[in-house]
């Protein structure tokens, strides 16, 4: 399994019009599973 973290550096929300879909400078963590 492999795990990545993305935007982990300095992560404030910024709420407004153009990042109520998907945020925005907020962490991701991305998981991945291997076959």
């Amino acid at each position: 399994m492999r795990i990545r973290f993305w935007g982990t550096r300095g992560s404030l929300a910024t709420p407004g019009p153009t990042t109520l879909r998907f945020g925005g400078n907020t962490a991701c963590v991305e998981a991945r599973a291997a076959d």
